[in-house]
This record gives structure tokens, sequence and C-alpha cells, in this order.
């Protein structure tokens, strides 16, 4: 290569490899640069007409299922909060249900209680799902 070259080539090389590394252009709360989102959802469990509560405890067990059926989980089962930390923007069925806990929460009964409600996701967002022991859920 002749000098008359050199300079031009090896600026554009700097040039060229400079571009990757610039800081993500900063978007408005909420958007994730992937298009995708943060769904959490809150729980809470309050006595029956009654006072009746289950003897051991229980714990929520929460799914969102994609329209084209997939089913996700939230990062941690069985907890009080349960996130979503990377969905698509879309509709999704939220199902919920109690896991009563059997002489301790390390095993748990059946699913009881449930409900189900379409969630649209269209930006980081928070819904709660509450049950009073022996009615099912409500997502709201």
């Amino acid at each position: 290569m002749t000098p008359r070259y050199a300079v031009p080539s090896a600026a554009l090389v700097l040039l060229v490899t400079g571009c990757g590394n610039h800081e993500p252009v900063s978007l408005s709360p909420g958007v994730d640069p992937a298009g995708q989102f943060r769904l959490t959802v809150h729980t809470s469990v309050k006595p029956g007409k009654h006072g009746e509560l289950f003897t051991e405890g229980s714990v929520p067990e929460i799914r969102l299922t994609a329209e084209d059926g997939t089913v996700i989980e939230p990062t941690k089962d069985h907890v009080a909060i349960a996130v979503f930390p990377r969905i698509s923007p879309g509709s999704y069925r939220l199902t919920a249900a109690l896991r009563p806990c059997d002489g301790n929460c390390g095993y748990l009964d059946g699913p009881t209680t449930p409900c189900a409600a379409t969630v649209r996701v269209h930006a980081d967002q928070e819904v709660t799902v509450r049950w009073r022991v022996g009615e099912s859920c409500r997502v709201g």
C-alpha cells in the first residue's frame, strides 16, 4: 500500500471499529431496547368469611400463557410477588391458584381457588391477584 492510501485507510479502520462502542440510546421509562417488558404480579390472601385460613399456610402459583400457547413461569415460583422479567408486548392469559401447604410449604397440595384473566402487556406493569380463602381469586 502506498503512503498516499495508508492514512485514509487507517482513518476508515478507526471509524469502523469505533462504531460498535457507543452507549445505547436512552429510551423513555419502561421501554426495553429489545421490546420486552417486566410484568410483576402481587398477591394477597385474606381469611374466609368465617375467618378460615389454611392451617399450614398456602402459596400462590402464577402462570402466563402466550397467544401461541407457550406457558411462562415466573423467575421464582410460589412467592408473594411473581416477576416475569422479559416478555414481549402482547396479550397473555394469566392463571392463578393457591397451593395449600401439606405439613409445611416444602410439600404442596394441588391448586385450589383458581382464577384467570387476560393481561395486555405494552409496558412494564403490575397486576394484583387477591384471594379470600374458600373463594376464587380476582385479578385486578
